[in-house]
């Protein structure tokens, strides 16, 4: 698996298959969301990407001091041999003020050649979260890439989250 910290690090032009998120704990959510993407990769022959915003520099300017699940070692040392790529974007003044159009085109269609796109039916992203699914599909509806939102998982009747 190949560990990339920073999208202009990202050099590959292959198509993928991309999964976005926080993905701070690996949850039964987020294993739900790695395993469709690369049930998708293997029928279709495309590169498994799992893209993750890395808070940290978001965090420490606001002063904002979390308890972490799990450290970004530990994340990529779990997907080992999972997926083809573990892309960590550190979230920055530059990525916090990306409006969300610009990061679908620039980022996922551009700079990853997402081919295929499983995202959380929450996930949001982009300029004061203004990106959410309905953006995504509507670039799915003109061919850009196929999208799949997938429903929260529950576990004895609560969301995992």
């Amino acid at each position: 698996m190949q560990y990339i910290r920073g999208i202009e690090n990202y050099q590959d032009h292959r198509p993928a298959a991309v999964t976005l998120g926080k993905f701070d704990g690996l949850h039964r959510g987020h294993r739900k969301l790695i395993e469709q993407m690369k049930s998708y990769t293997h029928a279709r022959k495309l590169k498994s990407v799992v893209f993750t915003f890395d808070m940290l520099p978001f965090e420490e300017k606001k002063g904002i001091i979390k308890k972490k699940i799990m450290t970004n070692r530990e994340r990529a040392h779990l997907l080992e041999g999972e997926v083809d790529c573990l892309l960590e974007c550190p979230f920055t003044e530059q990525m916090q003020n990306m409006d969300a159009a610009v990061f679908v085109e620039e980022i996922l269609v551009n700079q990853l050649q997402a081919e295929y796109i499983v995202v959380g039916e929450d996930f949001r992203f982009g300029y004061q979260r203004r990106g959410d699914t309905e953006l995504l599909k509507e670039y799915a509806a003109r061919g850009a890439f196929c999208l799949e939102a997938l429903p929260k998982e529950c576990y004895e009747g609560r969301e995992i989250s």
